[in-house]
């Protein structure tokens, strides 16, 4: 099991154990290596029964108990560790780990800014105290973790994966592609770092490179549905209409119960011109969500491209009814208008 906030590092000084426990203590630490967390368990809890206050077999069984989200597990064997060491970083990274995985996040951040006092240099727990401020909307300060934890480790490569998620959010295409393409170098698995490269690519307009990353994404996993929304617009963008359309329907086939879907759907039957299928697919977004202010827009454009005026203007009215303040209300209004005039001539 792979968590998304890192486990601490494994804990591998062995100063003041036999050359038997050093042992068991490597072995377990191979067993978490190998992703077999129950039988590092195992081991460590052996280690432990004959000597209780092992730290490092205590922080590395903390570890395995999070790594399987046993977290009241893994919390009672960091805060045992802090009661033999209280200034012990990895303690409190791992204590950090546990309340954020429990959505704790203020005391998540409270245990990560004792570990960094305590230690300035611990590069995983700038990293982590990173994510948390990332997921709180606190974007300069994520930055600057994520900074620094790069600063103590170049070779940090998860935090250029999430620090090219953070580039991403806010518009830095061309860093989010820098470091996104080191993470990818590292881990060409990793199916979201090729989504995010792609959206990142066809911000500026690189569609090629776009399709060819969220194809890639695709091919990794075949239920990523943003890939699929992405490489539509991107695959529109090039006039591969066709492409478009598929990927669309995929979109749907993934989530029927979005009414973003069918939305998506829509607006490439519309560019393809094909307005009977744009109306039908926008009438299914409005059976999900009567809500939505642009897809009343749009399927009155539809409905204008079939001379179906009525409809139109009851769409557009609509529309204005839901966002009043839309920028483009005087192009709106001077449609309704032009609409009644032609009424008024009929």
């Amino acid at each position: 099991m792979k968590k998304v906030f890192l486990i601490l590092i494994f804990v591998i000084f062995t100063v003041g154990c036999s050359n038997g426990t050093s042992d068991q203590i490597e072995t377990g630490r191979e067993l978490m290596q190998e992703s077999k967390y129950s039988d590092a368990i195992v081991i460590f809890s052996d280690v432990l029964e004959n000597h209780p206050e092992q730290i490092q077999a205590r922080l590395n069984r903390g570890n395995s108990y999070y790594a399987l989200s046993q977290f009241e597990s893994a919390a009672a064997d960091f805060e045992f560790v802090l009661g033999i060491d209280p200034e012990n970083t990895d303690a409190y990274n791992g204590l950090g780990s546990v309340e954020k995985a429990q959505g704790n996040l203020d005391q998540a951040l409270s245990n990560l800014d004792q570990a960094i006092e305590h230690d300035p240099e611990h590069a995983i727990a700038y990293y982590n105290r990173g994510t948390i401020l990332a997921q709180t909307g606190q974007i300069e300060a994520a930055l600057q973790d994520y900074n620094q934890s790069l600063d103590i480790d170049p070779n940090y490569d998860r935090v250029y994966f999430n620090r090219g998620l953070l580039y991403v959010s806010t518009g830095n295409y061309q860093d989010a592609i820098a470091d996104l393409s080191v993470s990818i170098k590292v881990d060409d698995q990793n199916a979201k770092a090729f989504l995010n490269r792609g959206i990142a690519y066809a911000q500026i307009e690189q569609y090629t490179m776009a399709i060819d990353d969220l194809t890639q994404a695709i091919e990794l996993d075949p239920d990523l549905r943003e890939a699929f929304v992405q490489r539509a617009v991107a695959y529109t963008q090039t006039g591969n209409l066709i492409a478009a359309i598929e990927d669309a329907k995929q979109v749907v086939n993934l989530d029927p119960g979005n009414e973003n879907s069918y939305y998506l759907l829509g607006n490439t039957y519309f560019y393809s011109q094909n307005f009977q299928q744009a109306i039908l697919a926008y009438n299914q977004a409005l059976g999900l969500n009567d809500g939505k202010a642009e897809v009343y827009f749009n399927r009155g454009m539809a409905y204008l491209q079939l001379s179906q005026n009525e409809d139109a203007k009851l769409d557009l009215q609509r529309y204005l009814e839901l966002a009043p303040n839309a920028e483009n209300k005087e192009t709106v209004l001077e449609l309704i208008d032009g609409i009644e005039q032609l009424e008024l001539e009929e």
